[in-house]
C-alpha cells in the first residue's frame, strides 16, 4: 500500500467519526430540549401548584356551563343566568327547555325557598315540585289543564285538586283539628262541604254561589239526627226534627 492509499483510507475514517460525532451531538442537542421543555413544564406546574394552594386550593365562580357537542347548554351549576336570586343545579333539554333543576332561592328579597323541579318550565307543561316555600312544605303535580296540590302550612296538611288552574277540591285539616272535604265551583266558590267538627261530629253542608250557608245535615253530640235550612239573609227556617 502506498502512501496515498493510506492517506484515503485515513480521510475516511475521519469522515465516518465526524458523521457519528454529529449525530451524537444532534441527539444530544434534542435531549437538552426535551429535558429544558420538562423543566419547565414542571416548573409551570409547580408554579400553579403554590397559588392554588396558596388561595387554599379553591375555584371561585359564580356558575359552572355544560355544553354538548353543538355548544348548547345542557347543565348549569351556580347563580342562574336567567335569575340572580336562583342558585342550584339546572338540567336542560336539546331545545333549552328546564327538565330538571335543584335549587335555593330568593324572591324580591322576600321569601327565601328551595324547590325540587322536574319537568318542563313553562307554564301549561306536565311539571313536578317539591319544596319549602315560607314556611310551608308542598309538593304540586302539574299537567296543561290539571294540578294536584299538596301542602302542609304550620301544622295544617291538606290537599287541593284544580282544573284549568282554578281550585275544584280541598281535602284538609282546619286550625281546629277537624278534617274536611270541600267543594267548590267554577267560579272558586265553595258549594258542598263535609266534614267532621264539634266533637267530630259528622256534618254535610251545602252553599249557593254568594258562599251563604244554604241547608246541612248532621249529627249532635248525642248521636241524634238534625238537619236545617237557611234563607238568603242566613237565617234559619226550617229545622227536623
Amino acid at each position: 500500500m502506498d502512501r496515498r492509499d493510506t492517506s484515503d483510507v485515513t480521510t475516511t475514517m475521519l469522515l465516518t467519526r465526524i458523521e457519528r460525532l454529529e449525530r451524537q451531538n444532534r441527539r444530544l442537542k434534542c435531549l437538552v430540549l426535551a429535558v429544558a421543555a420538562s423543566l419547565s413544564t414542571v416548573m409551570g406546574a409547580m408554579a400553579l401548584t403554590s397559588r392554588v394552594q396558596a388561595q387554599g386550593q379553591v375555584v371561585v365562580a359564580r356558575s359552572f356551563l355544560v355544553v354538548d357537542e353543538r355548544g348548547r347548554v345542557r347543565a348549569e351549576w351556580g347563580w342562574r343566568r336567567e335569575s340572580p336570586h336562583d342558585l342550584g343545579l339546572y338540567l336542560y333539554a336539546a331545545d333549552g327547555t328546564q327538565r330538571a333543576g335543584l335549587s335555593i332561592s330568593q324572591d324580591y328579597s322576600t321569601w327565601d325557598y328551595s324547590t325540587l323541579t322536574l319537568g318542563r318550565q313553562e307554564l301549561g307543561q306536565h311539571q313536578a315540585f317539591l319544596g319549602v316555600f315560607a314556611g310551608r312544605t308542598f309538593l304540586s303535580l302539574n299537567a296543561p289543564d290539571a294540578a294536584v296540590y299538596s301542602a302542609v302550612d304550620g301544622d295544617l296538611p291538606s290537599v287541593s285538586i284544580s282544573r284549568t288552574r282554578v281550585s275544584r277540591a280541598r281535602l284538609g285539616v282546619n286550625e281546629s283539628g277537624h278534617a274536611s272535604l270541600v267543594f267548590y265551583d267554577s267560579d272558586r266558590n265553595p258549594r258542598l262541604g263535609v266534614g267532621l267538627y264539634d266533637a267530630d261530629s259528622p256534618h254535610i253542608g251545602f252553599s249557593d254561589d254568594q258562599r251563604r250557608y244554604r241547608a246541612g245535615m248532621w249529627l249532635e253530640r248525642n248521636g241524634e239526627p238534625q238537619m236545617g235550612m237557611w234563607n238568603a239573609n242566613e237565617q234559619q227556617v226550617f229545622v227536623a226534627p
